[in-house]
């Protein structure tokens, strides 16, 4: 039976061909993308000048990845997994302040702000395939903050089976919603307001879980 989506087939091959010449030419051409992102912008993204700065043949970049969006999403797969770094404190108020700080610090770059917006637009223009590795990245990111509400659980400062995702978005989504909507300062007065609406959501269990939801009980 053939597969419903040829295209993800011819999106991994390059990624997992190990060493050698297709290596470097990748190497080469994720490389220039996020040079370009970073220095100049979306916009200015194309398979020639990505071809130029990366010292390939414009057919070769065609070829591997026929669209800007597929550019963008195989990048993504080799950016560092220390995109924002997840903070080890002792103490979930602090954790969350730190978190919360190394986010808007990277928002108020300007590469990291076009790379960002690189993204948002790739995701509106890529198929299937380049929306799940864009979907798998951004779940990844965030994913890794987790680890602040378990350790916080451990040590007794948040109570148990929080739904994670929630209390983390409570965090992180007003910084970029002033970044990329109202575009209002992220000062240390608003990222200590945002780390205090998520603690209360926490810690007064308004947050549990979908698996321990019963009728009645607050939505958050």
């Amino acid at each position: 039976m053939r597969s419903s989506r040829p295209e993800v087939t011819e999106f991994d091959r390059v990624k997992e061909r190990p060493g050698g010449r297709n290596a470097r030419v990748r190497q080469a051409v994720v490389g220039a993308v996020l040079r370009i992102l970073q220095e100049q912008g979306y916009g200015s993204l194309s398979h020639r000048s990505v071809a130029a700065l990366a010292g390939v043949d414009s057919a070769t970049v065609y070829r591997r990845w026929p669209t800007r969006p597929r550019l963008v999403a195989d990048m993504l797969i080799d950016l560092s997994d220390t995109f924002v770094p997840v903070p080890n404190t002792g103490s979930i108020e602090r954790d969350f302040l730190t978190y919360l700080e190394s986010i808007t610090a990277m928002l108020d770059d300007p590469g990291m702000t076009k790379l960002t917006q690189a993204l948002f637009v790739a995701s509106i223009e890529g198929d299937e395939a380049v929306s799940d590795v864009l979907g798998e990245f951004w779940r990844g990111r965030f994913s890794r903050s987790y680890v602040m509400l378990e350790r916080a659980v451990q040590r007794g400062e948040l109570p148990p089976l929080l739904d994670q995702d929630a209390v983390v978005e409570a965090l992180v989504a007003p910084a970029w919603f002033r970044a990329f909507v109202s575009r209002l300062p992220n000062n240390e007065a608003f990222r200590r307001r945002c780390v205090g609406n998520a603690l209360v959501m926490a810690r007064n269990e308004l947050c549990v879980s979908e698996f321990r939801r019963v009728p009645g009980e607050v939505d958050c």
